[in-house]
C-alpha cells in the first residue's frame, strides 16, 4: 500500500493512529528486543497493512504463530496476503485479546506489540485493553507499544512491574517505544 493510501485510512478511519507505516530501522528496532526464538505465539494489535507482520514472518521459527488483530476491515483484507500457516488475521478489537487467542487454541501469548493509538481511547477502553492484554500474557510475556507520545505509560505502569521507554527515532514522526513486562 502506497504512503497516500496509507494517509487516507488515517483520515477517514478514527482508530487508525499513524500517518505513515513504521519504517524498517524501527521494527528492526524493536524486533531485536522481542527475542523471537523464544516467542512461540505473538499478538499484533493494529498490523495496519503488516509491515511488522511481514519482518516477523521472515524471522520467526516454523512453530511459532503470529496473531493479528486489527479494526479496519481494508487493512484486514490486506492482511490476508500473508499465505502463511503461522498468521491469522482478525477482524477485532484488542479488548477482545483472550477471545482471538482461545479461537485459536492458545491460552497466552509470549509477546504482544501494539500500534493502537490508545491516547484517542476513551478511558473505559484504555484500561480494558492494558488489563486483557497483561492477563493475556505468559509470566514471562512483554507487551511492546509504539507511540507518538508517552501518554500510556502510566497506564502501563497500573499493571506491570517495569517499563522502559526507547525512541524510533527513524520513523516518520519519530515514535516512542514502550515495553512493559513483570
Amino acid at each position: 500500500m502506497s504512503t497516500a493510501k496509507f494517509f487516507k485510512n488515517f483520515l477517514t478511519d478514527t482508530k487508525v493512529g499513524a500517518l505513515t507505516p513504521t519504517s524498517l530501522h524501527t521494527i528492526r528496532q524493536l524486533c531485536n528486543r522481542i527475542g523471537l526464538d523464544h516467542s512461540r505465539v505473538i499478538v499484533e494489535y493494529g498490523p495496519g497493512t503488516g509491515v511488522f507482520g511481514e519482518f516477523l514472518l521472515e524471522r520467526m521459527p516454523a512453530a511459532s504463530e503470529l496473531i493479528m488483530i486489527e479494526t479496519n476491515p481494508v487493512f484486514c483484507e490486506m492482511l490476508k496476503r500473508f499465505e502463511d500457516p503461522r498468521a491469522h488475521v482478525f477482524n477485532d478489537s484488542a479488548e477482545n485479546v483472550r477471545d482471538v487467542l482461545s479461537q485459536c487454541n492458545e491460552d497466552s501469548a509470549d509477546c504482544i506489540i501494539s500500534g493502537i493509538p490508545f491516547t484517542l481511547f476513551g478511558e473505559r477502553l484504555r484500561r480494558r485493553v492494558i488489563e486483557n492484554t497483561r492477563s493475556a500474557l505468559t509470566e514471562n510475556g512483554r507487551f511492546f507499544v509504539c507511540q507518538y507520545s508517552t501518554f500510556v505509560k502510566k497506564y502501563l505502569k497500573d499493571h506491570f512491574g517495569q517499563v522502559t521507554v526507547d525512541m524510533g527515532l527513524f520513523n516518520i514522526p519519530p515514535m516512542f517505544i514502550l515495553e512493559a513486562f513483570d
